[in-house]
């Protein structure tokens, strides 16, 4: 047989044998525990984890529930061990990965002793987590000195002031990382080509001046606590206040004409950080805005936006100039207010709804008008369901035509917020093409790691499956034709085919009624269900599209 270079590889006993570097890139793709165990399988897969160019050590794989001391030093000298060969055999390395609980001065010898290793070895990549965060490890200075390093990851440590020198790396990505003034200035000036660049849940210093990043395409700048920070355009400055807070009124911002990625997260922002945003970030392509205060009505015009994901609890109102749009995300507890200028033809609409309050008529009425802005978008809908609903009339709405979903997924944590109103609610409001939901298993759960909650979770999605069930087998009958049942809309629905998703062959499946219905009394495993709706002709019930595959 001939591997792709033209020469032959030779079977012995019937068994293929691969070259060495394919065996370890395949190993690339694995755990450091997965790579291990593939050493069994022949010689050649043992010769080729002890030589593999890319080291990924994880303390967590050594301990168990009592994490006895005798543990720590099967990790300590199996590291040891395996640093000691590469460096005997003189091997270089691409990457190196490392999980240690650093808890005293051992441990933090080790730690030290093989990030030095690795970078004397040549790795140009380097993924470094500490236990616990933000532990007091401080990180040696030969790691900011490793001129090959291209990608660094760093959580749960300290850095502190020191000569930075490498220039070829383009990532850098902090979290919960300790790190002083001294040494992010240090990190700028020493880091010219950084493209991607990640603070997440920093401590230690006050101001972070990026200006000089003139190659940074991609900034993320992520709080989930409420640590100080304050985010000024064109800087990233973190000062002593108890939230964060963007302000752009006399900034510069020509040193951002290139970003193509804005993720914010839990910050302060002002209308002005969106005023002329084409100017701005004429190359920017992604931005996230997601649960930041003070700002919740604005503007985006954009020629370069693709993709938008915002995410609130409070309601937002925003106004939308981007016709080069792709996907828009929403996620939150209340339905936002969503106007375009101007999109593209051709987009999609992902939207999460968590429903804490009853779904009166005048919210359903809010989600239609929601939903008819989107309608040039193909729109998936998610609900979740948190409390009961009770609605008992549906008033006649002329001159407002029902929109498409495409894809609808309900959930219900709890079978109080299942009921028929809920259903007559949704096919009041819009038309779904598909709905998804998923069976559970209620007996037989043995994980340990269950969740109290889930199995009332369970119980209320299958009773939900139940009653979508029993209610579209009802197409077609007569006692539908009422005219409540017509304002709601039951006879619009023509025909509803189910289907079972596959996990062997990875596809939808055909799904008999009978079986369904048997599926949903005695579930024996989780499963994904999907309802096929085809409403009447369009040119009676408004556009269509085709349904999701």
């Amino acid at each position: 047989m001939e591997n792709g270079k033209g020469k032959r590889v030779e079977a012995i006993d019937d068994q293929l044998q691969l070259p060495e570097s394919i065996i370890q890139h395949i190993q690339s793709f694995l755990t450091g525990k997965e790579a291990a165990s593939t050493a069994v399988l022949s010689k050649s897969w043992y010769n080729s984890w002890l030589t593999r160019p890319a080291l990924d050590f994880d303390e967590r794989n050594f301990q168990n529930q009592n994490s006895a001391p005798q543990n720590d030093d099967k990790f300590f000298n199996f590291v040891k061990r395996s640093m000691e060969r590469y460096h005997g055999l003189n091997l270089t390395i691409e990457s190196f990965k490392l999980w240690m609980n650093v808890r005293d001065v051992d441990s933090s010898s080790l730690a030290t002793e093989l990030i030095v290793k690795a970078v004397k070895m040549g790795a140009n990549g380097v993924n470094l987590e500490f236990s616990p965060p933000i532990s007091e490890y401080i990180l040696p200075k030969e790691l900011f000195e490793a001129e090959s390093l291209v990608g660094l990851s760093l959580a749960g440590c300290k850095i502190f002031s020191g000569e930075v020198m490498c220039l070829r790396l383009k990532s850098l990505h902090l979290s919960k990382v300790c790190v002083g003034d001294d040494m992010i200035r240090d990190i700028m000036l020493g880091c010219p080509m950084i493209e991607n660049f990640v603070l997440s849940d920093c401590e230690g210093f006050v101001k972070v001046n990026v200006s000089k990043m003139a190659k940074l395409k991609r900034l993320s700048v992520i709080r989930h606590v409420t640590n100080p920070v304050v985010f000024r355009s064109p800087l990233i400055e973190f000062e002593e206040h108890s939230v964060g807070t963007i302000i752009d009124g006399r900034a510069n911002l020509s040193e951002f004409r290139k970003l193509s990625c804005l993720f914010l997260e839990r910050v302060k922002i002002g209308k002005m950080v969106f005023s002329d945003f084409a100017n701005k970030f004429p190359c920017l392509e992604d931005l996230t805005v997601h649960h930041c205060v003070g700002c919740f009505i604005f503007n985006i015009s954009s020629q370069s936006l693709k993709y938008i994901s915002l995410a609130h609890t409070r309601r937002l109102e925003v106004q939308l100039d981007v016709p080069n749009i792709r996907k828009i995300k929403f996620s939150g507890s209340s339905i936002p207010s969503l106007t375009f200028i101007t999109a593209s033809r051709e987009w999609e609409s992902d939207i999460a709804l968590s429903c804490w309050n009853y779904l009166g008529v005048s919210w359903l009425l809010e989600l239609k008008k929601f939903l008819t802005n989107l309608g040039p978008s193909r729109i998936t809908l998610r609900i979740e369901l948190f409390t009961e609903n009770r609605i008992d009339c549906w008033p006649v709405i002329q001159g407002l035509s029902k929109p498409i979903v495409e894809n609808l997924i309900l959930m219900a944590h709890s079978s109080s917020s299942v009921s028929s109103a809920l259903l007559d609610g949704i096919f009041w409001s819009f038309r779904p093409k598909v709905i998804t939901q998923c069976l559970f298993p209620l007996l037989g759960i043995k994980s340990p790691n269950i969740n109290i909650i889930q199995p009332q979770f369970w119980k209320a999605s299958n009773d939900l499956l139940r009653l979508l069930c029993n209610r579209l087998m009802d197409i077609g009958n007569p006692n539908c034709s009422s005219s409540i049942e017509k304002n709601i809309g039951w006879h619009e629905l023509k025909e509803v085919n189910a289907e079972l998703f596959e996990d062997t062959i990875m596809e939808w499946q055909p799904l008999p009624w009978k079986t369904l219905l048997d599926d949903v009394e005695s579930p024996e495993k989780e499963v994904q269900i999907r309802f096929l709706l085809r409403w009447q002709s369009p040119e009676k019930a408004g556009p269509s599209h085709s349904p999701l595959v």
